[in-house]
């Protein structure tokens, strides 16, 4: 099963192409936002699944609204393509790989590399190599997909 991770952003978005079983990246990118579906539709996939925003009862600022109508696009493709849509919660992520929704991106990256090992170096690679600021996300995102889809 391929599938494509975002971690969508008012300018920028990360993706990722997640193969499983093999646990394999196969393809990854931070790119800007409104460049996202052309980029994603070079590569076959089964499952698109993007982080959601749940209701905080907070303000919201403008880049969250921006973020949102990405998120819509995105929902617009998968559908249009005859795609499953998967959507992600933060609060799901959180739960899933550190057990407590009060853990910072820093704890869920930790729990990646605990899963499937350190990034490497270009010299010695790891299966994580070359993820780097929101790929982390990304691949949180399709890590879990699989999971669940998989369970």
């Amino acid at each position: 099963m391929l599938i494509i991770g975002v971690d969508p952003g008012p300018e920028y978005s990360a993706w990722l192409r997640w193969q499983y079983p093999e646990e394999e990246i196969l393809d990854m990118e931070i790119c800007k936002s409104e460049d996202l579906v052309l980029r994603i539709i070079q590569y076959p996939f089964d499952v698109l699944s993007v982080e959601h925003f749940a209701c905080m009862g907070q303000m919201v600022s403008r880049s969250v609204f921006d973020t949102c109508y990405w998120i819509g696009e995105l929902r617009s493709w998968a559908k249009a393509w005859s795609t499953k849509w998967f959507p992600i919660f933060r609060k799901d992520i959180k739960m899933y790989f550190c057990e407590d929704n009060r853990v910072k991106d820093k704890n869920i990256r930790r729990a990646l590399i605990d899963r499937f090992g350190e990034p490497g170096t270009k010299k010695a690679k790891g299966k994580l190599y070359g993820v780097k600021k929101d790929l982390w996300s990304a691949l949180a995102i399709a890590v879990y997909t699989a999971d669940m889809l998989n369970s």
